[in-house]
């Protein structure tokens, strides 16, 4: 199975690597959440369109997704949802995850791409997501253009890359808006998982940080401290 090297949850790493292929940063970026907390939300720009949670794979938060699986709703409706077939590519693909589903918010309508994230989610709009997974893995100059933009990317951050072989146990979600519910897009899993509705798309951001983040997964590790959140956000000249 083919790995890469992972990213790392810093957002101007990750800003920069959506920029080079083609979403528009000068009017969105990723920026941390301090906590999952109220307070937490009012000191980054609203609304939120979509979360990038890392969070630590342990015996306990392997059993939390177990039981939100059975307990949930699996399901895809108009979710932008992909399967993960390369090793170590969470990030990446909870990035395709955020950014396929923001291409027609349900917060703030539709966001103009360029470049691979245009001719990428324009090609797989009709596939399924074990097609978009081999699409993003073994397709063509698409393909080569995201897996040297993702090697770039993992090599900027502020700690060394592991070695591409090494086993990971940190892993990326992201959490996301779509028709009026709050779902979970996990590329392990079979289908994206429906949390329920959210009230509005102002509240959408608190909701998910507190019903979904918190509750389901930091609360169900609470010895786990490896735990961190992105919010996809209008970029009012954050600073990191």
């Amino acid at each position: 199975k083919k790995k890469w090297i992972p990213l790392e949850s810093n957002p101007e790493v990750i800003n920069e690597y959506l920029e080079i292929l083609g979403f528009p940063t000068s009017l969105y970026k990723f920026c941390d959440v301090l906590a999952c907390e109220e307070w937490a939300l009012e000191m980054i720009p609203q609304p939120v369109l979509a979360f990038l949670l890392l969070f630590p794979i342990t015996e306990r938060s392997e059993s939390a997704k177990k039981e939100r699986i059975e307990n949930s709703r699996l399901e895809e409706g108009s979710v932008y949802f992909m399967k993960q077939t390369v090793g170590n590519a969470c990030g990446t693909i909870g990035l395709m995850h955020a950014i396929g589903n923001s291409h027609k918010s349900d917060v703030i309508g539709q966001i103009d791409m360029t470049g691979f994230f245009q001719r990428f989610l324009e090609r797989t709009a009709d596939m399924s997501a074990e097609e978009r997974g081999r699409e993003l893995e073994q397709g063509d100059e698409l393909s080569a253009t995201i897996e040297q933009a993702h090697h770039s990317a993992a090599s900027r951050g502020q700690t060394a890359p592991p070695p591409e072989h090494e086993k990971i146990t940190l892993h990326f979600v992201a959490i996301v808006p779509k028709d009026g519910n709050i779902y979970e897009l996990d590329g392990r899993n079979a289908a994206p998982i429906n949390h329920g509705a959210y009230t509005d798309p102002v509240s959408f951001g608190l909701e998910a940080l507190t019903r979904v983040i918190k509750k389901e997964f930091i609360e169900k590790d609470p010895e786990e401290v490896r735990f961190n959140i992105l919010a996809l956000v209008p970029n009012d000249n954050i600073e990191y």
